[in-house]
């Protein structure tokens, strides 16, 4: 897809969104032996919005006390257009399960997408802050804008709108494959048995003082 076809699937799904939500099919549940169409994916979104991401931040969910907390990744996006639904601020921030632990691991879904500052996407939201995805069934819930295409979550490119249907090619784009993430603190890494044995192996001469020093450099 171009940036005319771009133009195109945005005005689908301007005119999709003037119907009320579907009630024959519910897109936030993936339901066996039901197929998806892209315009029940647009009429159950709360949101859709078309932004790019400005901020990104790793934090570990529930109470201190608990004995296992979650990474979770919060995403910021500046909004250029929202195309369905009531945002009432210029930027969105959601929140996806997934990222650093806090002790140098780090935990991956690859049913979640994951995300870089600069990225342009059209995202369809749903239940944010409710559920480990707040997208409608996660990475189909994200169309990709790069070089002026469209792809899926998976980086597949966009081809047609068939049917109701986005279809796609079958060869991702390696650039929206790649991911950062914030390299681990040595602090963090003390809270880590199986990297600091490592880390004593690779060094195996060093005190604490000097692994933190070879660590950092």
């Amino acid at each position: 897809m171009n940036r005319n076809y771009l133009n195109r699937l945005l005005a689908i799904i301007a005119c999709t969104c003037m119907l009320p939500h579907a009630t024959d099919v519910d897109a936030r549940q993936e339901q066996p032996g039901v197929t998806q169409t892209f315009a029940n994916a647009v009429v159950n979104a709360d949101a859709i919005i078309h932004g790019i991401v400005s901020d990104i931040s790793y934090r570990l969910s529930g109470r201190a006390a608990d004995s296992e907390r979650v990474p979770h990744v919060f995403v910021t996006y500046e909004i250029m257009d929202t195309l369905r639904g009531a945002v009432p601020y210029k930027s969105l921030t959601l929140r996806f399960v997934g990222g650093p632990d806090g002790q140098g691991g780090l935990l991956l879904d690859p049913s979640v997408p994951m995300f870089n500052v600069g990225d342009e996407d059209i995202l369809l939201i749903s239940r944010n802050g409710e559920v480990a995805c707040p997208l409608i069934n996660c990475l189909a819930g994200r169309l990709r804008i790069y070089g002026g295409k469209v792809y899926n979550g998976s980086g597949l490119p966009a081809l047609e709108i068939v049917r109701e249907q986005l279809r796609y090619g079958s060869t991702p784009e390696t650039e929206l494959l790649k991911a950062e993430f914030p390299t681990p603190s040595f602090d963090e890494l003390l809270r880590n048995e199986s990297a600091m044995n490592q880390m004593r192996q690779e060094w195996p001469d060093a005190d604490m003082r000097e692994m933190r020093r070879l660590y950092e450099s």
